[in-house]
C-alpha cells in the first residue's frame, strides 16, 4: 500500500465515520482473537490491540527497504 498522509486521515475518518463498515464489524475488528485453544491473544483482523495508560489503541505497522509505517489510534477516543 503506497499513500500519503492525507489520504490515510480521510481513510481513517471514513473508517471511524462508519462509511466503509458496518458498526458490528468495527467493533469485532477491534476484539482480541481468540485461539482454538480458547485463548485470547491482543490481534484482531490486522491490528495490534494494546491498552496504553489505560486506553484502548489498535495499532498497524510495516514497512520496506526505505519505508516504514505505523499507525495507531485511540479507540474510544473522539477526533
Amino acid at each position: 500500500l503506497v499513500s500519503t498522509a492525507s489520504d490515510l486521515a480521510k481513510w481513517d475518518a471514513a473508517l471511524r465515520a462508519g462509511r466503509l463498515l458496518p458498526k458490528a464489524r468495527l467493533e469485532a475488528m477491534w476484539q482480541p482473537t481468540r485461539l482454538n485453544s480458547g485463548e485470547a491473544v491482543p490481534y484482531g483482523f490486522g491490528w495490534a490491540l494494546a491498552t496504553e495508560e489505560g486506553r484502548r489503541v489498535a495499532a498497524h505497522g510495516g514497512g520496506r527497504p526505505g519505508f516504514s509505517t505505523f499507525f495507531l489510534r485511540y479507540l474510544d477516543e473522539k477526533d
